[in-house]
């Protein structure tokens, strides 16, 4: 069976597959029977029968001319199978006349079919633009170090952005977000690809986030980039990202943003910060920042359950005078009363307890020296 059609970039995951079959209706029954041979076909690009077959001298790998030239002008200067320096491409005379001879000329339905593929070949404007140039380009993009983003945009000229697409996708691929992110940012921001290379850089900021949590601020740098609906389907990513480092006062700034953008209206998010905070190891400064992420709900009753367990988990650490100021942010008068009123019930228990152990302890110790003088028998 003919292999399935794949001409051009096979970077972009929602690119559509070009039709190669486009005018030439009646392919499919007739051409199931026909087998091509495995070194015939370009099973990296077009995975077809190869037209024009060209190779690398440095390596002997072949492909499709304009696959190739593609590959070249607009990805890498290294062999897509083996990964070797590309130094020149040349057509590939031997295979293209085995093509002939061994595949072609067998039978009337081979030559069929090789006709539709060159036509096919020959109508996809996505090789027009490099169907003109030499074979090698002028200057090859190799590592990021090397890729001149106002040299690319001018060689691309008119097809910039279309041709600009498949290689912001391999930049992303590769972890050239940088790169990436300058050449999107030369995009119309009403190209419809702009914010979705953007959003593919952030998830990319995100999985890095894992090793690295600083790399949330670039994700945040570049989603300050998007447009507002965008921004309404990332923000929960990042905000869900920032949660699981330490940078929980991050997390808050960026959520003060969104709000006030009005990215997103609910405060409650407000909350998921002050859990994590009443989760942690008790320390006296995360409990005072939580009472003031605690103030931004909008929320009364939500507001001050939070002040009250914050109060409660200060006054638990015996921080009384602290707790005290914490139960002074219950706004309405009988709670904050009946607050005051447990921080000082504690209180009185604890110090109590203190002096109850402090007036005991010279008796404790009398008994302690009588039974340590008593002979041992």
């Amino acid at each position: 069976m003919a292999s399935s059609a794949r001409i051009g970039s096979a970077v972009d995951p929602s690119a559509k597959r070009p039709d190669l079959t486009e005018g030439k209706k009646d392919l499919s029954e007739e051409d199931d029977d026909i087998k091509i041979p495995t070194e015939f076909v370009d099973d990296v690009f077009t995975l077809e029968v190869m037209v024009d077959p060209y190779k690398i001298v440095d390596c002997d790998h072949g492909f499709e001319k304009l696959a190739i030239k593609k590959h070249l002008y607009f990805y890498d200067r290294v062999c897509p199978k083996c990964r070797a320096e590309i130094s020149k491409i040349v057509p590939d005379e031997e295979l293209a006349k085995k093509i002939q001879e061994e595949f072609v000329a067998i039978s009337e339905a081979n030559k069929t079919y090789f006709d539709k593929i060159k036509t096919a070949l020959g109508n996809d404007k996505d090789y027009d633009s490099v169907r003109d140039k030499p074979d090698m380009p002028a200057k090859l993009i190799t590592r990021e170090d090397d890729l001149d983003v106002d040299a690319l945009v001018e060689a691309l000229g008119d097809s910039y952005p279309t041709d600009a697409q498949p290689i912001i996708l391999h930049a992303i691929s590769r972890g050239n977000l940088t790169y990436a992110e300058q050449l999107n940012d030369r995009m119309p921001n009403a190209h419809y690809h702009k914010d979705f290379n953007y959003k593919l850089m952030i998830d990319e900021y995100i999985h890095l986030s894992i090793v690295d949590a600083s790399f949330l601020k670039k994700a945040e740098k570049i989603y300050d980039k998007l447009t507002s609906n965008s921004k309404k389907s990332k923000f929960h990513k990042i905000f869900d990202a920032y949660l699981k480092t330490t940078y929980l006062i991050d997390a808050e700034t960026f959520l003060d943003k969104a709000i006030k953008a009005a990215i997103v209206t609910d405060t409650s998010y407000y909350s998921k910060i002050i859990d994590i905070y009443l989760s942690k190891e008790f320390n006296l400064t995360n409990m005072q920042l939580a009472l003031k992420t605690a103030s931004k709900l909008s929320n009364a009753k939500t507001k001050e359950s939070y002040i009250t367990k914050i109060t409660h988990k200060i006054s638990d650490n015996k921080q009384y005078i602290d707790a005290f100021k914490s139960a002074k942010n219950i706004s309405h008068f009988v709670g904050r009363l009946f607050l005051y009123s447990l921080v000082a019930g504690s209180a009185m228990s604890y110090y109590l307890l203190k002096i109850g152990h402090g007036f005991l302890y010279p008796f404790r110790a009398i008994r302690t020296k009588k039974n340590r003088s008593k002979p041992k028998t």
